[in-house]
């Protein structure tokens, strides 16, 4: 990914997590736009890889991570939804990436997991 976009949704997340309300909701409102677009979820998922994020950032990340796959996993069609290669993707990387994640992002990852498997399990899932 463009390390320029990885820049701007770290700093997203974080202004989520810290500042005022107002910047809390701008960002917030810019991460819902950026979300419908093809690998937003991908790029979300090597922000939480790197280790060069500030902490409440990627806590952040994996929090936003979980939520986004809640919202957008299930959906279908023009509406929204996450593009199947993209879903490929995340199916594929979720687990290496839970394996070496600090525990507060696990946890988040082990829910959005949790939600793929709802959705998919057992006619989209491959062992």
């Amino acid at each position: 990914a463009d390390p320029a976009h990885m820049a701007q949704l770290a700093q997203l997340l974080t202004q989520t997590v810290q500042g005022n309300t107002q910047s809390m909701q701008a960002a917030t409102q810019q991460l819902r736009t950026a979300e419908v677009q093809p690998g937003f979820g991908l790029m979300l998922l090597e922000l939480l890889r790197g280790s060069s994020i500030d902490a409440g950032a990627r806590q952040a990340g994996a929090i936003y991570f979980k939520n986004y796959i809640k919202r957008q996993w299930s959906v279908e069609g023009a509406g929204g939804g996450i593009p199947a290669s993209d879903r490929q993707a995340i199916k594929q990387h979720i687990l290496s990436l839970m394996l070496q994640a600090p525990k507060l992002v696990q946890v988040q990852l082990a829910a959005g997991l949790e939600e793929i498997s709802l959705v998919d399990y057992p006619t989209e899932w491959e062992s």
